[in-house]
C-alpha cells in the first residue's frame, strides 16, 4: 500500500479461471470498504481482465497475421528462383535476381555475392544490387578467424557490428562512399566446401536478423 493509506481492498482479476493480475483500491480512511464494495471491485477486475485479454489476442492475431504474410513472401521468392532455375536464365542473371529479391524482402540497402578464387586468398564480386562500382572486382579474402568455421557448416554468421569487421573493411577500400553498419553473411558451398559468400547489409541502421531471416537465405 501506498504511505498514508489506511484501507486497502484487492480484487483478483480473472479470465477463464485464469488470474490475470489484481484490482486495488485504497483509502485514507479506517474501514472504507464493505462487502458490497468487494463485490463491485471484483465486476471490475473481471470485466478490466477480459479487456486485457481481448487487446492480447488482437496483438497475437496481429504479430501472427505478419509472420503468415512473411512465410508467405518466402515462399514467393523461392517459387521465383525455383521457376528461374528451370528457365534459360544464366547463372549471373540468376545470382543478380536472388540478391535483389533478398535485398527487397529483408529490407537491407545493399547485397552481393563472393565467388572463392582457386588460390583461396582472392574473391570476387559476380554480383550485387543495387548496382555500385564492386561488381566484377577482384579482392583480397581478409582472415576470418570466427566467421569461416561457421560458414564452413553451412551456418548464416550475422555482424552487427560491421564497420568492425575485416570483410566489410575490405570493400570499403574499394567503395569508399558506404558505410556498413550490419551484416549477414550466407555460405556458398558445392559438395560441402565453401565456394563463396552471400553478402547482405545495411548502410545506415544497426539491426538484428531473425532465425526465419537466416534459414531463408540459408534455402535459397
Amino acid at each position: 500500500s501506498t504511505p498514508g493509506a489506511l484501507s486497502t481492498i484487492v480484487a483478483p482479476m480473472t479470465v477463464g479461471g485464469r488470474v490475470v493480475g489484481v484490482l486495488s483500491v485504497e483509502s485514507d480512511r479506517h474501514h472504507a470498504f464493505d462487502e458490497q464494495d468487494a463485490q463491485l471491485l471484483t465486476i471490475l477486475g473481471n470485466h478490466a481482465a477480459a479487456a486485457i485479454e481481448a487487446i492480447r489476442t488482437v496483438h497475437e492475431s496481429q504479430a501472427n497475421a505478419i509472420a503468415l504474410e512473411q512465410r508467405a513472401n518466402n515462399l514467393v521468392l523461392i517459387n521465383r528462383i525455383s521457376t528461374a532455375l528451370s528457365s534459360s536464365l544464366d547463372a549471373y542473371e540468376i545470382l543478380n535476381m536472388t540478391v535483389q529479391h533478398l535485398v527487397g524482402l529483408l529490407e537491407m540497402d545493399y547485397g552481393n555475392v563472393l565467388t572463392l578464387e582457386q588460390d583461396g586468398r582472392h574473391v570476387r564480386v559476380i554480383a550485387e544490387h543495387p548496382v555500385r562500382p564492386l561488381a566484377g572486382t577482384r579482392l583480397p579474402l581478409p582472415p576470418l578467424p570466427s566467421a569461416r568455421p561457421v560458414l564452413e557448416l553451412g551456418i548464416p554468421y550475422p555482424i552487427e557490428a560491421g564497420m568492425e569487421h575485416p570483410l566489410p573493411m575490405a570493400l570499403l577500400e574499394l567503395d569508399p562512399g558506404v558505410s556498413f553498419r550490419s551484416l549477414l553473411l550466407v555460405s556458398l558451398l558445392a559438395r560441402r566446401e565453401l565456394i563463396g559468400i552471400l553478402l547482405l547489409a545495411s548502410f545506415d541502421q544497426p539491426r538484428s536478423f531473425s532465425e526465419e531471416e537466416m534459414e531463408l537465405c540459408q534455402t535459397v
